[in-house]
């Protein structure tokens, strides 16, 4: 039966600490391999949870006090060890075995800001991160260093919005070769072929998925608008 696991046993850990607050965990394991938040659990299986400074171990003595919303795990205590770990080991170190339960899986969610592509102008970022997926806000022909909109036709304008992508990719390790999806904005279907052209020269390999849509206006005038999902393995 799969349960939130990583909740259970944060709110298990807490109690234990007397703490007051939700505790981080580092990496949880299932009968010796790591696992994510939601995972099969059956009677007598055996958990291995690293939070700051501790090492605990138990073995589920009945799933069913798994399941409610309130309910308390119910679980025999085989071992509760200190680790001398810091917060930055138990969440990156080999611990993890070399990925960090942390980055993979709880904390999917991290905002993107670079001051190599043009800054957010309204509620939004430049981009945020959702485990190994990234995605981009649109981009429009701003200039970041002038902070004003580039003058020109739509290849000009898409050389611009193209640039500010590959910024906002190069400051998370990324390339146009890790774009998985695109999707192009323009005010005129009958740019679409100059706009190619130009979109051509930044995806000659491995091209991703793409949409190219008309719209009656984008922000600020501009002719063209360009978002994308990227990916890292």
């Amino acid at each position: 039966m799969r349960i939130d696991l990583f909740l259970k046993l944060s709110r298990l850990v807490r109690r234990r600490s007397a703490a007051r607050e939700m505790i981080e965990l580092g990496a949880v394991k299932l009968n010796g391999r790591l696992v994510r938040p939601s995972a099969e659990v059956r009677a007598d299986d055996k958990i291995e949870v690293a939070y700051p400074g501790r090492l605990l171990l138990v073995q589920v003595v009945a799933v069913e006090g798994f399941l409610g919303k309130n309910s308390d795990p119910s679980v025999h205590i085989l071992e509760d060890k200190r680790l001398g770990l810091d917060r930055e080991q138990l969440l990156k170190g080999p611990i993890a075995e070399e990925k960090s339960i942390r980055e993979d899986v709880w904390q999917m969610k991290k905002i993107v800001s670079t001051p190599t592509a043009p800054a957010a102008i309204g509620p939004y970022n430049q981009g945020v991160w959702f485990g190994n997926l990234l995605f981009l806000s649109g981009q429009i022909p701003i200039n970041p260093e002038t902070g004003a909109m580039v003058e020109g036709d739509a290849a000009a304008q898409a050389e611009q919005v193209l640039k500010n992508i590959g910024a906002i990719l190069a400051s998370q390790g990324l390339s146009f070769r890790n774009v998985l999806k695109a999707t192009v904005f323009s005010t005129d279907m009958g740019m679409f072929s100059r706009v190619n052209e130009v979109y051509a020269r930044y995806f000659n390999e491995e091209a991703p998925a793409r949409s190219f849509v008309e719209v009656s206006a984008l922000p600020k005038g501009a002719l063209v608008e360009i978002e994308v999902v990227a990916g890292r393995s």
